[in-house]
C-alpha cells in the first residue's frame, strides 16, 4: 500500500517543526520500538501495538521525504578458495 502522510519534524537550522508529506509505504501505530537517526535517515526497528509484536524495518528519508523500500531478505555470500 503506498501513501502519502504528513511527517511534521524539527529543521537542523531553526529548531521549528514544519509539516511535510511523506510518501511510500508507512508504518503502522506502535510502541516499544527502537529508532535512531543516521545521516538524514530515521531507521525504525519492530515495535508492539497491544496485540501484534513487530519485527520490521522501516527507513524514513527525511531529505527525500519518503519511506525507502524495505529488505525483505539479506543474505551473505562466502567464497572459499580452494
Amino acid at each position: 500500500m503506498s501513501s502519502i502522510l504528513n511527517a511534521q519534524y524539527s529543521t537542523p537550522v531553526s529548531l521549528a517543526f514544519e509539516t511535510k508529506p511523506v510518501a511510500g509505504q508507512h508504518l503502522s501505530p506502535r510502541g516499544y520500538h527502537v529508532s535512531i537517526l543516521a545521516d538524514s535517515r530515521i531507521f525504525v526497528f519492530g515495535g508492539f501495538n497491544g496485540q501484534d509484536v513487530y519485527e520490521d524495518v522501516y527507513i524514513l528519508d527525511l531529505a527525500g521525504s519518503g519511506y525507502l523500500a524495505q529488505v525483505r531478505a539479506l543474505g551473505i555470500l562466502v567464497r572459499i578458495p580452494r
